[in-house]
């Protein structure tokens, strides 16, 4: 089997070098909406009344030596997120055994990927999305090749696989006027695979862009 040289040295530097100190805020601001946080002084914290949700953010080695990461188009539905791009993910259930186990099992649930194929190895920072008051727990996961996806078709329009090289790529970052919170604003976005990425995805692909980028600057 061809080894993916670009696929394993990612992983090599993921392993070997993730910071124990996330950017986090730094770089959820970025991609954050309008007002999403306060221009000086520190972030809001998360009410005590928060919902727990955990994500996974899946890497994996695609046929052309590509590192892919997993998204999701949800279906439309009256909520909130609908018909937005996601992670794979969702609320704990009572079974669960911490929310890593959470992030594998709703991923398993909604696009078919099989636990025993996913190694974790790292967590970005959890973050607040106040219009559905979840508290979300992001967790990097890697399959060693492309995973079977199964996608639910009660959750999910479409399994997203953009390449790592389009998350890092600054030239797929625009700001576009969209309308949310009953106002059109201008927000920033990802577009990736022909589909508008913001909000929350976008602020987690932002933290793994600013890491997976100071990794890669490393001898």
């Amino acid at each position: 089997m061809e080894v993916n040289t670009e696929y394993y040295a990612l992983v090599r530097a993921i392993k070997e070098g993730w910071p124990e100190i996330l950017p986090g805020s730094a770089a959820h601001r970025r991609m954050a909406p309008p007002g999403r946080f306060r221009d000086d002084g520190p972030d809001p914290l998360p009410p005590p009344h928060a919902r727990l949700g955990a994500v996974l953010v899946l890497l994996y080695p695609n046929h052309d030596l590509q590192t892919q990461v997993v998204l999701t188009l949800r279906k439309a539905y009256d909520g909130p997120h609908s018909a937005q791009v996601s992670f794979p993910g969702g609320k704990p259930e009572p079974s669960d055994e911490g929310l890593r186990h959470t992030a594998l099992r709703e991923a398993q649930e909604e696009i078919g990927i099989a636990p025993h194929e996913v190694q974790m190895v790292a967590e970005l920072t959890p973050l607040y999305i106040p219009p559905s008051n979840f508290l979300v727990y992001p967790f990097l996961g890697l399959c060693e090749e492309k995973p079977r996806f199964v996608p639910d078709p009660k959750e999910v329009d479409l399994v997203l696989q953009p390449r790592l090289s389009d998350v890092l790529n600054s030239g797929n970052r625009l700001v576009q006027r969209m309308h949310t919170r009953g106002e059109m604003w201008e927000v920033p976005t990802l577009q990736l695979e022909g589909q508008v990425v913001w909000g929350a995805t976008a602020m987690i692909l932002e933290e793994l862009a600013w890491v997976i980028s100071e990794l890669k600057t490393r001898p």
